[in-house]
């Protein structure tokens, strides 16, 4: 079933990911390509306000505010366009050239700092993640430049710091070929889907992969 709703209390500066838990769904405003805003926010959606809704209607978001921490004393700003949610925080990463930082927020409304947990070297730039919790695995996808489109796999994750191994890193092919990836997500029937895009001559899709990669 798909359903349309418009959400309150909400402004669309660069929503860039979606994703949930057992009671809520998060929308992230979190993007800044220019990085000239000194504060981002996440929009929490009650569930059973989705369910009780028809297609058409509207319904009410609580925010959360925050902006990314002082280093050295000076204010800094990132890009970020991957968001997931676990044991009752929310889990940003980065969409640096190089690398990722990981950023953890509480997950209830109002206004806070983010708290920098860990980085890793991506050798290119995360656009999209995902979480199994059943198998504790975390998934990220991203380019380098317009060039390779990239998948990162992290197994058996700590449940506080995700890096503390290096990752399984998989090429998906050329921007020509895939397009920009943007999103990605694990389903039951072992497979996971991805979103790209319009890039040139390539259209926006939705497409999947079996997995786990081999």
């Amino acid at each position: 079933m798909v359903a349309e709703f418009k959400v309150n209390n909400s402004d669309n500066v660069d929503w860039e990911e979606v994703t949930q838990d057992r009671d809520y769904v998060y929308i992230a405003d979190i993007g800044d390509n220019s990085l000239a805003r000194s504060e981002k926010q996440i929009y929490r959606i009650k569930k059973t306000d989705l369910t009780q809704k028809g297609t058409g209607g509207a319904v009410n978001s609580e925010v959360i505010r925050f902006s990314y921490p002082e280093i050295d004393g000076k204010e800094e700003r990132f890009d970020a366009e991957a968001l997931i949610s676990l044991n009752g925080s929310l889990h940003l990463f980065t969409k640096d050239l190089f690398e990722s930082n990981h950023f953890i927020i509480p997950a209830g409304p109002g206004k806070t700092t983010a708290k920098f947990v860990e980085k890793f070297k991506s050798n290119g730039q995360v656009t999209g993640a995902a979480l199994d919790s059943a198998t504790n695995t975390l998934i990220m996808v991203g380019y380098m430049g317009f060039g390779l489109q990239l998948f990162w796999e992290f197994k058996n994750i700590n449940q506080s710091a995700f890096f503390t191994k290096p990752p399984g890193v998989f090429s998906l092919g050329e921007v020509t070929e895939t397009g920009q990836l943007e999103a990605v997500c694990f389903t039951a029937e072992k497979k996971v889907y991805l979103t790209n895009e319009q890039f040139g001559g390539l259209k926006q899709q939705l497409w999947n992969l079996p997995y786990p990669l081999q």
